[in-house]
């Protein structure tokens, strides 16, 4: 073994290359003596950088070899994983089910041999229905906005008839089609929640809304109205917007307001359904709530195409967005372990 004891060691050159050692060689540097590697993370460093988080835990710190050792992986896909361990984490993305599960329990033979696996829930099953309420509920925030700007008259709930003898809690249509340019409503002055409604404040021009099972929708100015009968209330609308039909017994949310300066084709109705709308016209809206699509598309007439307009939303899409930033901070990871060593 040779050593040296220089203060420096340069190339001849001023952009000349030094090397240490050869090829196969092993070059050591003394265990007492304090070597520094610029560019490089040094064990001081790193204590000096970790000690200035407040509340920081060095115990807690573990390198990715402990983490892919200790910690658990996670499976994607609808097929039962196999040759996993206790912690590891499965997303079943089987239709009927989309649980996150982890594995709980291993069973094995006398041999050692796993022969079953056991897998608990770990987080509630995502659904569609889960979004739609979420929506309804940003309906409800939505609608408080807007009756601050408007005046409003009533605002009620109904159960819709196909009869025009109404009776209490009922509304009824003179035509089921919500596209008419035309509609006559009888409307009971007491509605499904047994409030009472006199619809007093209501007079030509008045902008009355129906929106059915949070679906079809309607809107539309009064034209022609009678407000003499105690137990009803009946109007001709001038329909702005509509969408869809009215079905027997459904739920219709039902509001009558002024607004002077208000613009009916300002609003614009999303289709929700696993099929394009049949016949749209330009920018017309439809959200495509098939499983493996979840996209929202507008209709272009020229290309005679609807074109997604905002990305898809399916929960493995999600999880796959989720991977890619685990395996960008696991890259991290070892980046910084490579120069704290």
């Amino acid at each position: 073994m040779s050593s040296i004891k220089v203060t420096q060691i340069a190339p001849r050159h001023l952009r000349g290359t030094t090397f240490i050692g050869e090829d196969g060689s092993t070059t050591h540097f003394h265990p007492h003596s304090r070597v520094i590697l610029h560019e490089y993370a040094t064990k001081e460093w790193i204590l000096e950088m970790l000690s200035e988080l407040e509340g920081a835990d060095l115990s807690e710190l573990v390198t990715k070899k402990y983490a892919h050792a200790t910690f658990g992986e996670i499976f994607l896909g609808k097929a039962e994983p196999t040759g996993v361990k206790v912690t590891d984490i499965w997303f079943d993305t089987t239709k009927e089910d989309q649980h996150l599960k982890m594995c709980s329990q291993l069973d094995r033979d006398q041999d050692g041999n796993v022969i079953k696996q056991h897998w608990i829930h770990v987080a509630p099953r995502p659904s569609v229905d889960d979004d739609v309420q979420q929506l309804k509920e940003d309906v409800v925030a939505l609608e408080g906005e807007i009756e601050a700007l408007i005046t409003l008259d009533e605002k009620g709930s109904w159960e819709s008839t196909l009869t025009d003898n109404v009776e209490s809690g009922q509304v009824y249509f003179s035509t089921p089609d919500l596209t008419s340019k035309e509609i006559t409503v009888k409307i009971s002055k007491t509605d499904s929640e047994s409030n009472a409604h006199m619809f007093s404040t209501v007079t030509f021009g008045t902008w009355i809304e129906f929106i059915e099972d949070d679906a079809d929708y309607c809107l539309g100015q009064v034209a022609l109205l009678d407000n003499e009968d105690d137990d009803f209330f009946e109007a001709t609308i001038n329909v702005s917007v509509g969408k869809g039909t009215i079905v027997k017994e459904s739920n219709v949310k039902i509001r009558a307001f002024e607004a002077n300066e208000f613009d009916p084709d300002s609003i614009r109705i999303v289709d929700i359904d696993d099929k394009p709308p049949v016949e749209p016209k330009e920018g017309a809206l439809w959200f495509d709530n098939n499983s493996s699509d979840m996209t929202l598309r507008v209709f272009h007439e020229a290309s005679d195409a609807w074109l997604a307009v905002a990305p898809a939303t399916t929960i493995e899409s999600r999880v796959t967005d989720m991977q890619s930033q685990i395996n960008d901070l696991t890259n991290k990871i070892e980046m910084l372990e490579v120069k704290a060593q």
